[in-house]
């Protein structure tokens, strides 16, 4: 469990600055910012069920 927890936490912060590498070819803090809340908010809910089966195990 922790390392999906790691695993969780590293792809957070390097998916919106993947992207933003990719996009524009350099990362700014206003895009990266909003890449970030929105991976945040997708990582959430799409999250919420994998640990709930984690939990319930």
């Amino acid at each position: 469990m922790i390392v999906i927890i790691f695993v969780y936490v590293f792809a957070l912060f390097f998916i919106p600055f993947l992207a933003e590498w990719i996009l524009n070819a350099e990362v700014k803090k206003g895009n990266y910012m909003q890449s970030f809340r929105l991976c945040l908010f997708f990582f959430t809910v799409f999250s919420i069920p994998l640990f709930l089966c984690l939990l319930l195990e």
